[in-house]
């Protein structure tokens, strides 16, 4: 596996959606900002997997090798937790704005 190719899928996303999602998070549209922010993740899962894939065929390796399925499948989880993430922050941002919205005394 290749490492430094791992550490970009792990923070390459998280980089690009960041501005997306907290534009979309300041201006109330936290719906938006999700699936934004999980459309830039999965994109980059298939970027990266396709590279992962092209590799193995410029190596002459068999494409069903069971090392290119696992190094495949762990940028699919590592996309998977990203999003898992992004929706943890969003539920966080909309409970602090429901928050906002009611009366202190009734917190």
């Amino acid at each position: 596996m290749n490492w430094s190719r791992f550490a970009a899928a792990s923070i390459l996303p998280i980089v690009l959606a960041t501005p997306i999602v907290a534009f979309c998070f300041r201006t109330g549209r936290l719906l938006a900002g999700v699936t934004l922010g999980s459309g830039v993740c999965f994109l980059t899962f298939v970027v990266f997997a396709a590279w992962e894939f092209g590799d193995a065929l410029g190596d002459r390796r068999p494409a069903t090798a069971p090392d290119l399925f696992t190094m495949i499948v762990v940028y699919g989880f590592v996309a998977m937790v990203q999003v898992m993430a992004l929706y943890l922050v969003r539920d966080a941002v909309e409970k602090r704005a429901g928050d906002r919205e009611r009366d202190p005394k009734w917190r």
